[in-house]
């Protein structure tokens, strides 16, 4: 039977270090690089903004003025947008004035002091669940235990099942810039390989549960029945918040956030097949608290007038003006 082993917080279990990412360059990878060659190239990620405070922290806009982050590692302070790709274009800042954590999950969503503009996209969040009876194809332990816990202390388990889930986009933090830029953002793919009801990490009252948490596989070339991409992704320390995406008619889907990262076994106890994985909190299971919590803080994005309708107001204006005169 497949083993996995701990899945922890990604930005307390090691040092800051970028995303890995195969076969990975600059070019390919990194968005503000504003090459052609882009892995993404065609996809919005403008909605993805990065804190100028407390180590360059990911929001993610879901409305025109609310956004999703980590609970753990929330972001603060100001966040700064770019409407496209140009690192050198005007910056997007806006100020975050509230927000509350979903539940006992790994989600905080937050406000804004004032909406974007509609240069700047909100993604659609996924909102289905997930049957895992019908998905389910083999089960495993899966134990958490807290940063910096000793191995003696009691550890939490959750079960673990292996679906067939969609090639996804990865957002993380690139080797080139600065760690904390905010024009730091780099993209891999992957494929949702596994899912973990009642996941938790960490212990005591600092404790995250996500009712369901997708978990993504670093495979290998060669890896029988594991799927590989040309840019196979896992996040490390620093990437918690950053958002996971997948692909359909309308662009890109939000369907989780960066929660913790580890190892699992693809293999068994006697032939380990260790592989990076990492585990995202999902939208589905919560998309009713988000869905309220934009209902009941949302306000309107509203677009500069053209120049050409602000001259047939003004028109409309001084006729009527002249009709009273």
């Amino acid at each position: 039977m497949m083993r996995a082993l701990p899945l922890l917080f990604l930005t307390l279990t090691c040092a800051w270090s970028q995303t890995d990412i195969d076969n990975f360059s600059t070019e390919t990878n990194d968005r503000f690089a504003n090459d052609p060659s882009f892995v993404a190239a065609g996809f919005d990620f403008s909605g993805i903004g990065r804190t100028t405070q407390n180590d360059g922290r990911f929001a993610t806009l879901i409305s025109d003025n609310v956004f999703l982050t980590a609970n753990h590692f929330r972001a603060a302070g100001e966040v700064t947008f770019f409407a496209g790709n140009d690192p050198t274009s005007t910056p997007i800042v806006r100020t975050i004035t509230g927000g509350q954590q979903i539940g006992t999950s790994d989600f905080f969503i937050g406000v804004l002091d004032s909406a974007v503009p509609t240069t700047i996209t909100r993604y659609n969040f996924f909102t289905g669940g997930l049957d895992l009876v019908t998905n389910e194809l083999g089960q495993a332990s899966v134990t958490s235990l807290a940063p910096g816990a000793d191995i003696n202390d009691t550890p939490t388990t959750a079960s673990i099942a292996r679906i067939n889930g969609p090639t996804v986009f990865l957002g993380g933090i690139s080797p080139t810039p600065g760690f904390s830029d905010v024009t730091n953002l780099t993209i891999g793919t992957n494929q949702v390989e596994f899912v973990q009801e009642n996941s938790v990490i960490g212990m005591g009252s600092g404790a995250i549960e996500n009712s369901i948490a997708l978990i993504t596989i670093r495979n290998q070339v060669g890896d029988v029945g594991f799927n590989t991409t040309l840019f196979e992704a896992d996040l490390n320390g620093g990437d918690s918040g950053s958002p996971l995406f997948s692909v359909d008619d309308n662009g890109l889907t939000l369907l989780g956030l960066g929660s913790g990262s580890g190892e699992i076994n693809l293999g068994t106890d006697t032939d380990p097949i260790d592989r990076d994985a990492s585990i995202f909190s999902f939208t589905g299971n919560y998309s009713d608290e988000i869905q309220s919590f934009i209902n009941a803080n949302a306000i309107s994005s509203i677009p500069e007038p053209k120049t050409s309708l602000l001259l047939l107001l003004s028109i409309g204006f001084l006729r009527f003006r002249n009709r009273r005169t």
